[in-house]
């Protein structure tokens, strides 16, 4: 957040003229949109003023950088845990089916995280890796 601290500092001293108000008004609205894509959990008032947005920025207490970062860490997680359970559970239908054709291979990596935890109870009740998955998209279960 300091660098964009600094770029509307910069801004400020370039956009200080009276005939660019409009510029500098259209420029802390798009910077509060940002903010508030980045942030969406984060009240951030409505500013039209660069030097309101200077100054809000530099009155928060939230390291919103660490915030994003840590979202993103979080968000990565999430995903790395999907790809290691979709690889499990391609590991126990091979065990239990043989080889996994690839329609099955890739009906389980763009199924749900949900569904993913459903099939590995269903695998001892299912007579085939269709009546299972569901060859048309439909799983069985």
């Amino acid at each position: 957040m300091q660098s964009l601290q600094a770029i509307i500092a910069e801004l400020l001293t370039w956009l200080r003229l009276d005939d660019q108000t409009a510029l500098r008004r259209n420029l802390s609205r798009w910077i509060v949109r940002l903010i508030r894509h980045r942030a969406p959990r984060e009240q951030v008032p409505e500013l039209t003023d660069l030097l309101e947005v200077s100054t809000m920025l530099a009155k928060r207490d939230i390291d919103w950088s660490a915030k994003w970062k840590q979202l993103g860490r979080e968000e990565g997680l999430e995903q790395g845990s999907k790809k290691q359970a979709v690889a499990l559970l391609q590991r126990q239908l091979g065990k239990r089916f043989g080889s996994l054709p690839d329609w099955a291979a890739q009906r389980v990596e763009l199924t749900s995280v949900e569904q993913i935890g459903e099939w590995p109870e269903a695998i001892f009740d299912a007579p085939s890796l269709e009546a299972l998955l569901g060859q048309d998209g439909r799983s069985a279960s």
